[in-house]
């Protein structure tokens, strides 16, 4: 087919849960304009918004660290 039934909404939840997690890798489908894409596009986030997603995940990785350095 041309594309999965992939929930692009969903990517900012489900990263920030894989942080939490404790996940050292992440895969995300990124493209210019998801709308657009050859495959895949309802997977994908627009490139536009990945800056600010990975600035959220860094803090969170960020404070994800101090509690367990807290906790062990």
């Amino acid at each position: 087919g041309s594309a999965s039934g992939g929930m692009a909404e969903f990517i900012p939840t489900l990263s920030r849960c894989g942080i939490v997690a404790g996940a050292d890798a992440l895969f995300m489908e990124i493209h210019e304009n998801p709308a657009e894409a050859l495959s895949d596009g309802p997977n994908a986030m627009a490139l536009s918004k990945l800056r600010d997603q990975l600035q959220i995940l860094c803090e969170l990785r960020q404070v994800i660290k101090k509690v367990e350095i807290k906790l062990s």
